[in-house]
């Protein structure tokens, strides 16, 4: 009887691993297909494997590339629970739309000021918000780029305000 139970674990386990490295296989796929350049687009998903079932975590800002992957999965039976974020979050309400305030601001890699520097961007430059980390908030300059900014480096606004705000230029 142990035995019989050692080898019902030991083939659950093998089949949530090969599921797994079934689903990351997929999840590179689509992240190569949506976003071959990690520095003009999110696509930040993992797969854990959780009871029979696959665990996707992770956020992305292109909703094609999600469901896509969702799509791709249910079509080889994968059972799964979607975990990933749309961005822009949802905890920056309306606004998700930016201006720097700065003569001049440095982008980080991380959200962090030792970072490695990933950008710069001038006074009045319009930036797209996706998420924020403490006071770090991950953002999108008009060339593409993304990164992130402390929030000194610029004023938040909604869609209205940062409408408006190009009216005036």
């Amino acid at each position: 009887m142990r035995n019989l139970l050692f080898l019902a674990f030991s083939l659950l386990l093998f089949a949530c691993a090969e599921s797994t490295s079934m689903v990351e296989e997929v999840i590179a796929e689509v992240q190569q297909s949506y976003r071959p350049d990690k520095r003009v687009a999110i696509f930040e998903v993992e797969a854990q494997g959780k009871a029979g079932e696959v665990l996707l975590k992770g956020q992305t800002n292109i909703p094609e590339a999600r469901e896509q992957l969702l799509k791709e999965l249910s079509a080889i039976g994968i059972n799964m629970v979607d975990s990933i974020d749309l961005l822009p979050h949802t905890d920056l309400g309306a606004e998700t739309y930016a201006v720097v305030n700065l003569s001049a601001c440095n982008i980080r890699s991380n959200p962090k000021h030792s970072a490695e520097l990933a950008t710069q961007s001038t006074l009045g430059t319009p930036l797209k918000i996706y998420s924020t980390e403490n006071d770090w908030y991950r953002i999108q300059t008009p060339d593409g780029y993304l990164g992130w900014l402390d929030k000194d480096g610029f004023t938040a606004m909604d869609k209205a305000q940062y409408n408006i705000w190009k009216l005036r230029d």
